[in-house]
């Protein structure tokens, strides 16, 4: 029971497989004294266990926080989950446990069916396998407790049910093993004789009427064969989900860590000086794969185009003050009760533009739903002319990167809404999202070319996204061709 504290502390929801099984402990129990004993157990170690919890969170947090109710309330309670992507209610039942489960099912399945299935002929009651029985019906009420659980959720992803993979293993384990036995095949019930003290895995010899198609079984080289090609599917399967699917995220950020930073202008000042991010949230590894030294300086190129030298030696310096910050963006996605939409440095005002989010509607939501409308918006700065920059102080380096994270009176994480005040040398946005009006907003208003593109993914696994992300793009823009 200490363990299955343990276990909930580090993951909240282990509690929906600890829970049918202690329901099952005290369902079993014969006397209201061994009941009593079990719950006041399960009083005591809770709430020690909840009181290291709220201990351990108030330290980190430096105030009283129940981090369980956050996650139920955040997930459950607001269905804020669905922000990370949705599901239908089936899909761990026809997408996710096929996935996870794999290879490992015909095998469970026949391993489940010998222990809960197979009868014992000949009157003798064999306690082992009655208790073997037993236990297996408890692990099929806890995983089906366990998904229908996680059902009930909008957002579902194939590693929050790894912990049922160990129980599926076991029966999968236990129904190689019935395959490989001869006797399983060849006789239709248990003997007689069958001694009751046997172990449990006496059941192998219960077997199933004799098969053609089962032959393969029979011969030990063919039952090598199918284990390796079980093996060789997993294996094959594993690589691809590794190493190809879903990798064009990682692949376009070590291509600008590795190719594009090393690149110079004619001046010896560094190409790569502001990476726009036009991707689903999370979507790349942003500042994990890009702690490069290019970024420790803002490029201080003065434009050829403008002769006001006064202005542009103004403009560089106010740039050079926030040298030490990476100029990295990306769309936001956070919760609406969490956020606070901004232009420049004061709040947005919602009459400003239709675009806009009020309802809800995150940024990176707006962006899938119009992605013209969306970057005409951030960039609607860019068209302004230097000295009206300088009036609006756009560029100035409070507004750059001295804006703060968050609203002080709040606590609310800052939407920056105009990006304009610092146009981008690179735009990382995947192929979904390249309308023929995106494509030539970027070609011939903010001045890109396309550089190179990286395949994605397969399948999309979102139901909820708009179109398929099969590959990701990088454009290089503005003086940086």
């Amino acid at each position: 029971m200490s363990f299955a504290s343990i276990a909930v502390l580090l993951r909240p929801t282990s509690l929906l497989i600890w829970l049918p099984l202690g329901l099952r402990s005290l369902w079993f129990m014969k006397t209201n004294v061994e009941k009593g004993l079990l719950m006041a157990r399960v009083v005591v170690i809770g709430a020690i266990a909840l009181l290291v919890w709220l201990l351990v969170d108030q330290w980190f947090y430096g105030e009283v926080t129940f981090v369980l109710w956050n996650f139920i309330s955040f997930n459950v309670i607001h269905g804020l989950d669905k922000l990370y992507g949705s599901h239908p209610w089936h899909w761990y039942l026809t997408q996710g446990s096929i996935v996870v489960f794999g290879t490992s099912i015909p095998f469970a399945m026949v391993g489940m069916y010998q222990i809960l299935c197979k009868q014992i002929n000949g009157g003798e009651f064999n306690f082992e396998r009655m208790t073997l029985k037993t236990r297996t019906w408890s692990m099929v009420f806890v995983i089906f407790f366990f998904i229908f659980a996680l059902s009930s959720t909008s957002h579902k992803e194939f590693r929050f049910i790894l912990p049922l993979l160990p129980i599926v293993n076991v029966w999968s384990g236990y129904g190689i093993y019935i395959l490989s036995n001869t006797h399983f095949f060849s006789s239709s019930k248990i003997s007689s004789k069958t001694p009751s003290s046997s172990s449990s895995f006496s059941l192998a010899s219960s077997g199933t009427a004799s098969c053609s198609c089962c032959n393969i079984f029979r011969n030990p080289f063919g039952f090598r064969c199918v284990i390796v090609l079980v093996v060789g599917i997993n294996v094959i399967v594993g690589l691809i989900l590794s190493m190809v699917h879903q990798r064009g995220t990682i692949d376009v950020v070590n291509y600008l860590a590795t190719v594009e930073s090393q690149l110079k202008h004619v001046d010896g000042s560094d190409v790569l000086t502001s990476i726009h991010f036009w991707t689903p949230c999370h979507a790349t590894p942003y500042t994990s794969h890009l702690h490069l030294h290019s970024f420790s300086k803002l490029s201080k190129r003065k434009t050829d185009t403008d002769t006001n030298t006064d202005l542009n030696n103004e403009i560089v310096a106010s740039t050079a003050v926030v040298a030490s910050s990476p100029r990295l963006r990306q769309l936001d996605c956070s919760p609406p009760i969490m956020r606070s939409h901004w232009c420049g440095s004061a709040p947005c005002q919602s009459l400003l533009s239709n675009i806009l989010p009020n309802q809800g509607i995150s940024q990176s939501t707006w962006f899938e739903t119009n992605p013209l409308l969306t970057m005409q918006y951030v960039y609607k700065d860019l068209s302004l002319t230097p000295s009206k920059l300088m009036k609006e102080r756009v560029l100035s380096s409070k507004e750059i990167d001295m804006t703060p994270e968050f609203e002080s009176s709040t606590g609310k994480v800052i939407v920056q809404w105009s990006w304009g005040y610092d146009p981008p040398s690179h735009i990382v946005i995947f192929d979904s999202e390249l309308t023929i009006e995106v494509k030539h907003y970027l070609k011939n208003v903010l001045n890109c070319i396309r550089v190179i593109d990286f395949f994605h993914s397969f399948a999309q696994g979102d139901m909820h996204a708009k179109r398929m992300r099969s590959r990701i793009v990088l454009w290089r823009c503005g003086e940086n061709l």
